[in-house]
Order: structure tokens, then C-alpha cells, then sequence
């Protein structure tokens, strides 16, 4: 009797196994090498230098404000930035670009601002107030799979709602410590 010997089809497949890992790794050491070669050979359409950004900066613009010196005050004088571009606008440092910033915080914004809160707290409130009424008539009705589903419903929609509360609590929290914080009169946001 002659012992057992691996045969040849299974040394084959070995064989074919180790072959294509082989090649496999040899193709993804050709596509890295390609890549790399492509990379080198592709450049950026336009390559900007500090050379580039004094033109810009040099350059005179009707539309746009220079950029502000190191102390925050503008050519003109004003502390914002701004040169005839009224409230809020200011330019982009080095850019000429005019950059909208935060509108004028005066009275009327306070008011507004406000109103809207509170009136969007009221909102929500009532709105609590009419999800538990409608939840306390649900827990009234029999168990069945319907009312039990509706139930579930009714309760999430009132917890969105709670949550939606105290997060306009926060909002008139935050509200009240930044007119704090800019001395504005406690008139204007009650």
C-alpha cells in the first residue's frame, strides 16, 4: 500500500490560490504607482501667493470698505469697520468682501424679539394643555390595540411638546441675560 499523498488537484488549487494573491497585490502596487504618477502630473489651475493678495488688497473698490487696521477701526474712523455700508456690514479682513453681520440690536428689535418668545411659549403651553386633556379622554377609552396606539401617540406628542417648552424657556433665559449684558431696559423685553 502506497500512503496518502495530497493529490493534485488540491495541490492545483493552492497552486492557482497563491498565484492570484500574488497578482492581486502586484495589481494594487501598479494602481498605487499610477495614481501617484497622475497626481504629480496634475496641477491646480491657478496657484494664489501673498504677491497675489496685495494686488488685491492694493486695489481700489467703490462697493467694498479697505480692511480694518490691527485696533478694529476703520479707514474712515468708525470701530465696526463699517465706511457707508450701514448697520451690521463689514468687510472680510484683507478680502474686500463685504461680509452682512448681525442686525442693529435698538428697541424695536427687543420687542420683537420678545413678543415672538413669549408668544411661541403661550403657543406651546396651550398646546400642552390641549395634548393632556386629549390624552386624559384616551385613557378613558378601553384598551384596545387602536386606543392603546393613539395613547402612545398622544404621549409623545406631549412630551415633544414639554420639551419644546423648556426649550423656549431657555431661549427667553438666554434673551434676558444678553439684554442684561448690553444694558438694554427691561421695558423693552417684557
Amino acid at each position: 500500500m502506497t500512503p496518502s499523498h495530497p493529490s493534485a488537484p488540491v495541490l492545483a488549487v493552492l497552486f492557482g490560490m497563491c498565484a492570484a494573491q500574488a497578482a492581486s497585490a502586484q495589481s494594487l502596487a501598479d494602481i498605487a504607482r499610477r495614481e501617484q504618477e497622475r497626481r504629480k502630473q496634475v496641477t491646480a489651475d491657478r496657484v494664489f501667493t501673498n504677491d497675489d493678495l496685495a494686488r488685491i488688497d492694493a486695489a481700489p473698490s467703490t462697493s467694498t470698505v479697505e480692511a480694518a487696521p490691527s485696533a478694529g477701526v476703520s479707514p474712515g474712523g468708525t470701530a465696526n469697520g463699517t465706511k457707508g455700508q450701514g448697520e451690521g456690514a463689514r468687510t472680510a479682513q484683507g478680502t474686500g468682501t463685504v461680509i452682512e453681520g448681525r442686525p442693529k440690536r435698538d428697541e424695536k428689535y427687543w420687542r420683537e424679539r420678545a413678543r415672538d418668545l413669549r408668544g411661541r411659549l403661550a403657543h406651546a403651553t396651550a398646546g400642552i394643555a390641549a395634548a393632556e386633556s386629549r390624552l386624559a379622554e384616551l385613557e378613558a377609552r378601553p384598551p384596545t390595540p387602536a386606543n392603546q396606539r393613539e395613547r402612545e401617540l398622544a404621549a409623545a406628542a406631549l412630551a415633544r411638546l414639554r420639551a419644546g417648552v423648556q426649550s423656549l424657556s431657555g431661549d427667553i433665559d438666554r434673551m434676558m441675560a444678553r439684554a442684561q449684558i448690553e444694558n438694554v431696559p427691561s421695558d423693552w423685553v417684557r
